[in-house]
């Protein structure tokens, strides 16, 4: 009877074309922990429509992989509590990791719409349009939108007074170029939101976007590799310079960026990265199986012996004696943190997800690859800005996740000829 009620109350009455709640989470990243109440929402959202269609959750492809996607990384986790460096944190960390199964579930649900996972993509893309140009605004101007000032070194526009918008604009980069191909097939301007998008990135002086952003370019240029035939090479040419110019322009006129793009500056920022990854590896050494507990690296990696040399205040701080939140590298976090288990469930992760898109690709490669590319990019091992368990990134993940996993459902519905609806579904829309 409760189940019935919850049907005809909740599910039918929620609007059918709910994407834009999708939207929220990006929308709210820059406003500190704001997006983990988005998310604390739906993974309640996505309970109570499992609780209504419990039956079927099992008969989609989708469902039965974000399930063993999500397990993948979780239960390495769990398998890390009881050699925990600090437990109750890590304890926190893996009970709260769990809301993102039924929030992925509950936005793949909302998304189940054919145009829903489309209409996601250019709302996220104008959304990352948006932060950038408010970046060059705050650059040239001093201040962005919202009165954020700049403070002469990276600019931060909208995520102030956090460095963190030039990764989030390289992590999504992928969905952003690819929807640009499509508006520039009928506003031929729209070529400009690229070299906007990528000073934004260079402005932010965040060196670990650059292997993010590289990826997305590549990917950019193969995908329209065919409209770069079609068009005259002088056209292109001088597109290509303008934007070249652009992008050099803004970098150049900043005296911070370029000492934050010599080689001095490289080298000085990657020597205490040296360190952090040296003292990860002696960790997994000494804990190899499950490792020291998700988010536990900071209190262990201080100790003596697993320090090389006199660290520095990058290294541990004074104030509370404890090290680095993260080694700054996913591989080494994940090793040091849930050991080989951690490593396992990681790989394992991959497979499961190119087992299920090789069923998917020959019908939607299109449609899903600029989200595969996406997710390649933002769980790449080498990435080396934020903590790979951390709120903030697994948010991104599992996001993205649900994005992918929505586009990819749009094959079932036609080929199984299902027709989802909010009083009943077949698959997890």
């Amino acid at each position: 009877m409760r189940v019935k009620v919850l049907r005809s109350v909740i599910i039918k009455n929620l609007p059918r074309k709910a994407w834009w709640l999708v939207l929220a989470v990006p929308v709210l990243l820059p406003f500190s922990n704001s997006y983990t109440y988005v998310t604390g929402i739906f993974a309640i959202g996505g309970i109570i429509v499992a609780v209504c269609y419990r039956r079927a959750i099992w008969s989609s492809d989708a469902s039965r992989c974000l399930v063993f996607l999500f397990l993948a990384l979780w239960l390495p986790m769990l398998i890390a509590l009881p050699d925990a460096a600090s437990p109750n944190h890590s304890l926190k960390s893996t009970l709260g990791y769990l809301h993102f199964l039924p929030a992925a579930y509950f936005m793949c649900w909302l998304m189940r719409d054919a145009e829903g996972g489309r209409r996601v993509q250019i709302g996220l893309t104008l959304l990352l349009a948006f932060w950038s140009f408010d970046l060059l605004f705050q650059y040239i101007v001093g201040f962005n939108l919202l009165g954020y000032p700049y403070e002469g070194k990276r600019v931060t526009g909208m995520f102030y007074p956090q460095r963190t918008l030039g990764i989030v604009l390289a992590a999504f980069a992928p969905i952003y170029l690819t929807s640009i191909l499509f508006f520039i097939r009928n506003y031929k301007m729209a070529w400009l939101l690229v070299p906007l998008l990528i000073a934004a990135i260079f402005l932010s002086g965040s060196r670990a976007s650059w292997l993010m952003l590289g990826i997305a370019l590549v990917y950019a240029a193969w995908r329209m590799r065919k409209e770069i035939m079609r068009v005259a090479w002088r056209n292109m040419t001088a597109r290509l310079l303008l934007g070249f110019v652009i992008v050099i322009t803004a970098v150049a006129s900043s005296s911070y960026h370029l000492k934050h793009f010599s080689i001095d500056a490289l080298e000085r920022g990657m020597h205490p990265r040296v360190e952090l990854w040296n003292s990860a590896y002696k960790i997994w050494k000494d804990h190899w199986l499950n490792g020291i507990g998700v988010r536990g690296y900071r209190y262990i990696m201080p100790l003596p012996e697993y320090v090389t040399e006199a660290p520095g205040k990058h290294i541990v701080s004074r104030k509370t004696g404890l090290g680095q939140s993260h080694p700054h590298l996913i591989l080494a976090e994940i090793a040091a943190e849930t050991g080989v288990v951690g490593l396992a469930g990681f790989v394992l992760f991959w497979i499961v997800l190119i087992h299920y898109l090789r069923r998917q690709l020959p019908d939607l490669r299109w449609q899903v690859m600029p989200c595969v590319v996406t997710l390649a990019v933002i769980m790449l091992p080498l990435n080396s800005h934020k903590a790979f368990y951390s709120t903030f990134y697994s948010t991104n993940v599992w996001w993205m996740i649900a994005l992918l996993l929505a586009a990819s459902q749009h094959r079932e519905t036609r080929t199984q000829g299902v027709t989802p609806s909010p009083s009943g579904s077949a698959d997890v829309r």
